[in-house]
């Protein structure tokens, strides 16, 4: 991005080094959550129920997210990318997190905003998916549920309910 940038503006190419070095140290500082995310994950934890997290990129920068945004300790664990080797949407990355949550992937749900990364990735690793819309995406979106604020976790799996059940959805942009 910032070679490209360097390029059509016609700036000493140099530069691309010091922009991207400045990105990296001021983006995980500058990560905001969700309104209702820190109130949401509490939720579902004090639910009892288990809550990993899967994210793509490296391990510097999301590790700096994660510590910037006081996010690890609301997990019972995290994989990143960039220190498993492989990345959403392979299966493997999904197969993992359930297997350190001990976690049949019937049984789970996995929540991305991401339609391809995170929703087919999920299914295809036989978890039900719900998808967070993104309002810059258009077409219709195969997943289980879909949600508009991470709140709305609590009212679709029925938090503090004996049993917890995602209607099916063919058509997640309605």
């Amino acid at each position: 991005m910032f070679t490209g940038a360097i390029s059509r503006f016609e700036l000493p190419s140099a530069l691309a080094e010091t922009l991207l070095n400045d990105y990296r140290a001021g983006f995980p500082s500058a990560c905001v959550l969700f309104l209702d995310a820190a109130q949401t994950l509490s939720s579902l934890r004090a639910a009892g129920l288990k809550l990993g997290l899967i994210t793509n990129g490296s391990v510097r920068m999301q590790g700096a997210k994660l510590t910037c945004l006081a996010l690890a300790p609301m997990f019972d664990t995290i994989l990143i990318s960039d220190a498993e080797g492989i990345s959403k949407p392979e299966r493997e990355i999904f197969d993992r997190a359930l297997g350190r949550l001990n976690v049949n992937p019937a049984h789970a749900v996995f929540v991305g905003d991401h339609p391809d990364v995170d929703v087919a990735g999920a299914r295809a690793a036989g978890m039900r998916a719900v998808w967070r819309r993104d309002p810059t995406v258009s077409r219709v979106v195969e997943a289980d549920a879909v949600i508009e604020e991470l709140g709305d976790l609590l009212t679709l799996l029925m938090v503090g309910l004996p049993t917890a059940k995602i209607k099916k959805r063919k058509d997640s942009n309605g």
